[in-house]
């Protein structure tokens, strides 16, 4: 389903001529506030995460994950996994490929997202 979705004509027509922002140093900082600021949100289903710039790369660790909540929540923990699945294609539409060996839903202790910017075939 999640590869069917990226695959429609609509989404490879949304990111067909985006430009790659993600490695940027406006939005690699904005990254690192919003990490720093993580550490003490009081919301109880926010994502609590360390975020590393880099040059074409970044590392963003989660420790604490919004969707896994909002899924003990709920009572459907079953589906999390699912939508993890998306952030692959979505770091892909956006430039990057995503590096990941471990995800809080497969009940590891933390995700951890290595993201190394796609080079374009010129």
């Amino acid at each position: 389903m999640v590869t069917a979705v990226f695959n429609s004509p609509f989404m490879i027509k949304a990111h067909k001529n985006k430009k790659c922002t993600l490695f940027t140093d406006k939005v690699q900082d904005k990254k690192v506030k919003e990490s720093i600021a993580s550490q003490t949100s009081e919301y109880a289903l926010d994502w609590k995460f360390r975020y590393e710039k880099g040059v074409d790369e970044f590392y963003n660790t989660y420790t604490e994950c919004g969707i896994c909540k909002l899924g003990i929540r709920e009572n459907c923990f079953e589906f999390v996994p699912c939508l993890c699945n998306m952030d692959e294609r979505n770091y892909r539409n956006e430039g990057g490929q995503l590096h990941r060996t471990k995800t809080l839903a497969q009940g590891d202790d933390c995700c951890d997202f290595h993201v190394t910017k796609i080079k374009s075939e010129s």
